[in-house]
């Protein structure tokens, strides 16, 4: 019987350095994400984890190591074309045009790979069909993430959780491969958290997978397949929640003695 090959990871890090002067922030660093799971990257203040994050989207060029994205090395792109090869991100800081819409901030994703593009389309330089399409897909979105009833409203107006969700809604409708979602839940009460969870899982059922940079560990352990554990640059663990939970170096490093 013939045994089949184990598919690659949809995204791989290997041996990934990057230095900044003499500061080691990433120390041969692997990890993988499989398709169609939710990978978890934590640890402390400082751990690497946004650097890592910034590599894998194409802002950091790492000092040495590879990484590859749906089996093709994204070694030194620029973010745009990161991007287009289907790999979405969210900010820790918000990144929400105040002064348009929150419909208008959603379509913003969709004009990035329209053929129009998002600057002609400022310009009214679409076609009516696909300014149209895009309008109808923005809309679809805005009700997966709850913020139909505020469509019409400017997204400065809006409360911090609701422009968290705004920002993933603009990343889910550019329909990427991998959406890097980076702390979604900081600054968020129990409550906003709890529905923050439900959308991540419904991301993740709509055939996005996703890796996850967050500290709530509740959150973490209640939606993630896998967690990767980072620790002064370096990776302490990887595994499922349970176990990663009870890893005695972990417990040290981070969740403490009582855990999350």
């Amino acid at each position: 019987m013939t045994k089949t090959a184990p598919s690659a990871p949809l995204l791989s890090l290997s041996q990934v350095q990057v230095r900044f002067g003499g500061v080691m922030a990433l120390a041969r660093v692997s990890f993988g994400v499989e398709e169609g799971t939710i990978t978890a990257l934590i640890g402390p203040n400082g751990a690497g984890k946004t650097t890592a994050i910034n590599v894998i989207s194409g802002v950091y060029r790492p000092s040495s190591g590879e990484v590859e994205f749906g089996g093709r090395s994204i070694q030194g792109l620029p973010p745009h074309r990161v991007a287009r090869l289907g790999l979405a991100r969210t900010f820790q800081n918000l990144q929400v045009f105040g002064n348009m819409t929150v419909l208008e901030n959603v379509m913003v994703g969709c004009h990035l790979r329209s053929k129009a593009g998002f600057g002609r389309s400022m310009f009214r330089l679409g076609t009516k069909s696909e300014e149209a399409g895009i309008r109808e897909e923005a809309a679809q979105a805005l009700e997966m993430f709850g913020l139909t009833p505020r469509a019409d409203l400017l997204s400065a107006n809006l409360s911090y959780g609701q422009m968290k969700r705004i920002e993933m809604a603009r990343a889910f409708v550019a329909r990427p491969r991998l959406l890097l979602l980076d702390e979604p839940a900081a600054g968020l009460n129990p409550a906003e958290t709890e529905e923050m969870a439900g959308l991540i899982m419904a991301i993740r059922a709509s055939g996005v997978s996703i890796l996850l940079v967050e500290h709530d560990m509740s959150l973490v352990m209640s939606v993630s397949d896998q967690v990767v554990v980072l620790n002064y640059g370096q990776k302490i663990a990887q595994g499922p929640p349970d176990r990663v939970q009870n890893d005695p170096e972990v417990i040290s490093a981070y969740l403490g003695e009582e855990g999350y």
